[in-house]
């Protein structure tokens, strides 16, 4: 097939699974994605079933913060954590900034109140309460409801898992997450009232209990065996995150099972409960014996998506991709594999983000992980990450096109690899893995787009001496290749910190230079420069 009309009819398969709704596990959205995968799959030949198992599901109608301030009522919308308390709590509210200092230094004030803090998202994915666990910290020392503004434009308000479906004890107190324009009022709102005001949050939904299940197939092979993932539910309409995944996930399986030569099993696995990670656990509990014979695993997820910049002032599309993050295993070889194909199907930007320090959650590539399998992701998340404008429109038929082709010849070159040297090459040292993919020899001292082209936040953006400092890359235009190492130098005489984030504390107050540099695989190096104030510990504002 033509890559045109490859493209238009992966699109057209991704416009399907979007129109059955909202796919959270247990609804009738998800059932008839199942179904339909399904479908697909059986009608190329391919043995593929739907496993079923009971999921603790989560249904909701609406969620509002509220205050009184100045004898006016402010009325936020929200998005509710999962299977977090409905009814109506009203408390004094605590503001705990970004959640980024150690919660030990303010846990112990958070008894009955209601804990307000910043959100910050890192990298368009993870965002602070979700990374530092928050929301059960606050409910575990007794506060009273949660609520965590996001720093995400055009009013979203994206929806994040904080609780596992495992963690049944959780969930008993109201946790909110309201928009950035929103969280700002209402900050403001807070600090004129001194920490003294009153908020009330209100929910109505329930939890209840129904089927979901995961999608088990095989394809015939040896006795190796290669297992290639995906998960098929989504929080929002989930073209991006992640039907687009999907119908190339379908495309390159079909395409794998008219192989005739002979070559390792493929394990079909489609996993719903993506966002509590439930239905990962069944599929491990369920296919022991065949994952213990499993050598290397392939994620589809955030695979196509236009590129967007924004800030404050409103958003615009890059002219490019997604900037992708490159997650594999600390692997060299699976690591290359990534960046010769990337290029080929100029999928870039691209950085690499190795699961050792990147892995959030217990999904079903963290599983295969923790089992010492070779692993690799490479996925893209929009700003529109898990929010009601992941729509078709953000992708285009010819990214999913060059998406599907490059994941399949990925999938064709593991199913041709010698197990044992991929095992080999696996769980390397990040200076192990980047000296072998950085050719040292040509030392490329090439500024590219100095100062330009690479964009950081940096959290709380005017830190006090001794206070923790989070840095994190959020945009990137690098198409000369992958970028495989990214130093921070905190301008203060330290040691650099070393990958897509770290974090950092000043020891005396002034002003500072922050450098970035970025080594890709072709060694070319770009530095990137800022400069930010450090204020003396005891002039913190109130």
């Amino acid at each position: 097939m033509e890559k045109e009309s490859l493209g238009k009819e992966l699109y057209k398969c991704m416009e399907e699974l979007v129109s059955f709704g909202y796919r959270y596990p247990g609804s009738e959205g998800e059932k008839q994605a199942a179904q339909f995968i399904i479908r697909e799959l059986k009608e190329a030949g391919i043995q593929a079933e739907y496993e079923e198992y009971k999921a603790r599901c989560y249904r909701y109608t609406k969620q509002t913060v509220k205050t009184m301030a100045a004898d006016s009522t402010y009325e936020f919308d929200a998005h509710p954590i999962w299977f977090s308390a409905g009814g109506r709590v009203s408390a004094p509210v605590i503001h705990v900034g970004y959640g980024i200092q150690p919660v030990e230094e303010w846990l112990d004030q958070v008894k009955g109140k209601i804990v307000f803090m910043e959100s910050k998202i890192f990298m368009t994915v993870f965002p602070t309460q979700l990374v530092n666990h928050i929301y059960r910290a606050v409910e575990d020392a007794g506060a009273a409801g949660f609520v965590a503004w996001i720093d995400a434009p055009c009013g979203i308000k994206p929806r994040y898992d904080e609780i596992h479906e495992d963690h049944y004890d959780y969930g008993k107190i109201p946790g909110a997450i309201i928009c950035r324009e929103d969280g700002m009022m209402l900050d403001s709102l807070i600090r004129d009232a001194k920490g003294e005001l009153e908020l009330v949050i209100e929910l109505d939904g329930e939890t209840y209990t129904d089927q979901s299940g995961d999608i088990f197939g095989i394809i015939p092979g040896n006795k190796e065996i290669l297992a290639v993932q995906t998960h098929y539910d989504s929080t929002h309409h989930g073209a991006v995150d992640n039907a687009a995944a999907n119908a190339a996930w379908i495309y390159a399986l079909k395409e794998l099972a008219a192989m005739e030569e002979d070559h390792p099993t493929i394990m079909i696995c489609g996993n719903s409960g993506h966002e509590n990670c439930i239905g990962a656990r069944h599929f491990m509990e369920r296919h022991k014996e065949l994952i213990t014979k499993t050598y290397a695993c392939i994620n589809f997820d955030g695979l196509a998506s236009i590129g967007y910049s924004w800030s404050g002032r409103g958003v615009i599309p890059t002219g490019r991709d997604d900037l992708r993050f490159v997650h594999t295993s600390d692997n060299p070889v699976l690591l290359a594999m990534a960046c010769e194909k990337l290029e080929k199907y100029h999928m870039l930007p691209a950085t690499y983000a190795p699961l050792s320090t990147s892995i959030a959650n217990e999904d079903l590539e963290g599983m295969f992980y923790d089992l010492k399998i070779p692993t690799i992701l490479m996925i893209g998340k929009p700003i529109w990450y898990h929010s009601d404008h992941d729509t078709p429109d953000k992708v285009t038929p010819e990214q999913i096109g060059r998406a599907a082709l490059c994941h399949l010849e990925i999938i064709r070159e593991l199913l041709a690899v010698d197990p044992e040297e991929l095992l080999a090459a696996d769980r390397l040292s990040h200076k192990e893995v980047t000296e072998r993919l950085i050719p040292t020899e040509m030392a490329l001292e090439e500024e590219c787009c100095e100062n330009r082209g690479f964009t950081f936040n940096i959290i709380p953006p005017l830190p006090a001496v001794g206070e923790r400092v989070y840095m994190y890359q959020t945009s990137v235009v690098h198409d000369a290749g992958v970028i495989i190492d990214t130093i921070w130098d905190f301008g203060d005489g330290s040691e650099p910190g070393r990958g897509q984030f770290t974090n950092h504390t000043f020891g005396s107050a002034g002003r500072k230079n922050v450098t970035v540099t970025c080594y890709d695989n072709h060694g070319h190096v770009a530095k990137y420069a800022r400069t930010l104030w450090v204020k003396d510990a005891g002039k913190q504002e109130a």
